[in-house]
């Protein structure tokens, strides 16, 4: 789910209602793949431009912004939400983010979203062009369904550091 820069900024007042019901307009396509996941996982993102206490912050104001829509959108059913905030740290350049197996781009504007799935060579765009793909794709907040929630799992000892299995950690 992507951004505009500086957005939703900590005075508020975005996304006006019709941005925020064209979110959920996107987002319902995806409602039972995302009712089927046992937790969701957002990981709040900013492009590298702000400083890193402001993209710390928008982060935050974007998680909190998606976790308002999948509650809108799932309802009572809504599996729970793990929130991670990224910030810019690890900035996916374009030529990762077009391996990620990403299902769906959600944007405030269609524009934004043909711009970031325009299949064309990375590699042939101008500086300028790069970088403004790469501030683009980086001012998002990734929603990952998660299909098990880790309770169900128990690893062997020695995955566990443990070398002794009388001593296992459960």
């Amino acid at each position: 789910m992507h951004f505009p820069q500086g957005e939703p900024g900590s005075r508020g007042g975005w996304p006006a209602p019709e941005v925020f019901g064209r979110y959920l307009e996107q987002l319902a396509p995806h409602r039972a793949t995302l009712l089927e996941a046992r937790a969701l996982l957002v990981i709040g993102r900013a492009s590298p431009e702000g400083t890193a206490e402001i993209n710390q912050d928008l982060a935050g104001q974007r998680i909190a912004l998606v976790e308002r829509l999948l509650r809108a959108a799932l309802g009572d059913a809504a599996p729970p939400i793990h929130a991670w905030a990224r910030a810019e740290r690890d900035a996916l350049a374009p030529e990762k983010f077009r391996r990620l197996k990403v299902r769906a781009v959600l944007s405030w504007d269609a524009e934004v979203t043909r711009r970031i799935l325009d299949p064309s060579d990375l590699t042939s765009r101008s500086g300028p062009e790069w970088d403004a793909t790469l501030k683009t794709i980086n001012r998002n907040v990734l929603i990952v369904p998660l299909y098990c929630d880790g309770l169900d799992f128990h690893p062997q000892p020695s995955f566990q550091g443990v070398l002794d299995p009388s001593k296992e950690i459960r």
